[in-house]
């Protein structure tokens, strides 16, 4: 069954939708499962996205055009409850080692809620989010700031504890 439904671009993605254009009917899908401390590469943020975006309403006497900059992982966070309820939690700590920043997440059983990743991206609106598993007990971030990708150091690593 499909619905035309009035989300926004950011709901689209954790639905599923390959794009985001409005008024495009919304099939309905099921969530990924959620991410255990075993997870493999391939379940944490992809490290760039494909999107497609386009102006809403014509900007007169503008051409729009897309660049053709890459939507590269800018930044990630962890939340209690989905993204949507906009619960981001504070990192437990953030040192800096042999040139590296690692930034980390302790994560207590918190009951029937969930935590969740998300993944941001550079030149675009789209974030990607996916629920953790309640195996996991920690989130680290590992970035190399001497490389910035939409002026905040690159992403080198996710690992799940």
């Amino acid at each position: 069954m499909r619905a035309l439904l009035p989300v926004s671009c950011l709901a689209l993605v954790v639905l599923g939708a390959s794009s985001c254009t409005r008024g495009e009917p919304v099939a309905e899908t099921k969530p990924a499962p959620p991410v255990d401390a075993t997870a493999a590469p391939s379940a944490t943020c992809p490290a760039d996205i494909s999107v497609a975006q386009s102006l809403s309403a014509p900007a007169g006497g503008w051409d729009a055009f897309e660049d053709d900059s890459p939507t590269q992982l800018m930044s990630v966070a962890v939340f209690d409850g989905h993204p949507r309820e906009q619960a981001s939690l504070v990192p437990d700590s953030d040192t800096e080692s042999a040139g590296r920043r690692v930034v980390a997440w302790q994560l207590p059983e918190n009951g029937t809620r969930h935590y969740w990743l998300a993944c941001y991206y550079d030149h675009s609106r789209i974030a990607l989010t996916r629920m953790l598993g309640a195996g996991i007990k920690g989130v680290e971030v590992t970035r190399d700031p001497q490389v910035t990708v939409g002026g905040q150091p690159v992403v080198t690593g996710i690992a799940f504890k």
